[in-house]
């Protein structure tokens, strides 16, 4: 660590270990640019509103989360373990490394997840393992997983119930055209539609390329928007931008960040054909996201300039 990330870290802690109260306003100024990882899982709690600013309230807070918590009823949902084991601890998979000799994170994966299904009405989809991901990952950083399966449920409750509306409908709902009825009563498929509508406008020349290659939104823009991201990008860099969303509360930037995205991979992806598209559009590399995330500001100003919403 060098002295400029230590410097920060130090900040973060001040505020976080103040006596009565953690200023909320500073710690997402602060958070904009970046959590320390050692401190991310913390700082989001307070971030997502599942944390008390007020130290005097956070005990009984907690207290009464994990009693609710700990009241569920866990049943054995094969499926959700098959697609847990599937997608993060098969050594046959690309994303194995990000829990690799960390097998107890697997029972976290499957008690968080059975708790939301008992408690929420909403149909399950795989999509749930990817969003958990990045907060098993931050949470449990260096500390016991027993401890804190109760924060990483409502941390990503919370933000599920940001995403919730997200998940009401089929992925298999195909796409054609400008908005039209369907996609009107669907926010996914409207926010999908704007993405390629701004596609269209701010990159015209790969926008054209995709239609040649006849990749349709459904294969890929869907799953961008509905995950932020976490089941296309590495762990790491997912976390980086989740800690801008959750310090700006700014979920709107999402589709621009997916713009800056398909900006910044222009050139290798006019080289590839349909299915290396595909591939590479699910399985993006490791990217700089504070850069990403700049971009993305710029091109939601130039959108706005140009008044194409």
């Amino acid at each position: 660590m060098n002295e400029e990330d230590s410097d920060l870290e130090k900040e973060f802690r001040e505020l976080l270990e103040a006596e009565t109260f953690v200023d909320l306003d500073k710690l997402r100024d602060l958070s904009r640019h970046g959590i320390p990882e050692a401190l991310r899982g913390e700082v989001w709690k307070y971030l997502l509103s599942v944390a008390s600013p007020d130290k005097s309230e956070e005990v009984t807070k907690l207290k009464r989360l994990r009693k609710s918590y700990d009241a569920v009823n866990k049943k054995v949902i094969v499926r959700i373990k098959r697609e847990i084991y599937a997608t993060y601890f098969d050594q046959k998979t690309m994303k194995t490394r990000a829990f690799a000799g960390l097998p107890e994170k697997q029972l976290l994966f499957e008690q968080v997840l059975m708790a939301y299904f008992y408690y929420h009405d909403v149909p399950y989809d795989q999509g749930f393992i990817f969003v958990l991901a990045p907060f098993v990952r931050s949470i449990v950083k260096n500390l016991r997983v027993v401890d804190l399966e109760h924060d990483i449920y409502y941390s990503f409750q919370a933000l599920m119930s940001k995403l919730h509306p997200l998940f009401l409908i089929s992925p298999e709902l195909n796409y054609e055209g400008e908005l039209i009825t369907s996609i009107v009563r669907s926010l996914t498929l409207v926010i999908v539609a704007k993405l390629q509508m701004l596609f269209r406008h701010t990159q015209p020349d790969l926008h054209a390329y995709f239609e040649r290659e006849e990749i349709e939104p459904n294969e890929w823009a869907l799953n961008w928007i509905r995950y932020l991201l976490s089941a296309e990008l590495p762990l790491n860099c997912v976390s980086r931008l989740w800690d801008t969303y959750f310090a700006s509360n700014d979920l709107d930037l999402h589709p621009y960040v997916c713009l800056s995205v398909l900006q910044h991979h222009h050139e290798t992806l006019m080289e590839l054909e349909y299915s290396e598209i595909c591939f590479y559009l699910s399985n993006l590399p490791e990217m700089n996201m504070d850069h990403i995330i700049k971009q993305a500001h710029n091109i939601r100003a130039l959108v706005k300039a140009r008044d194409w919403l």
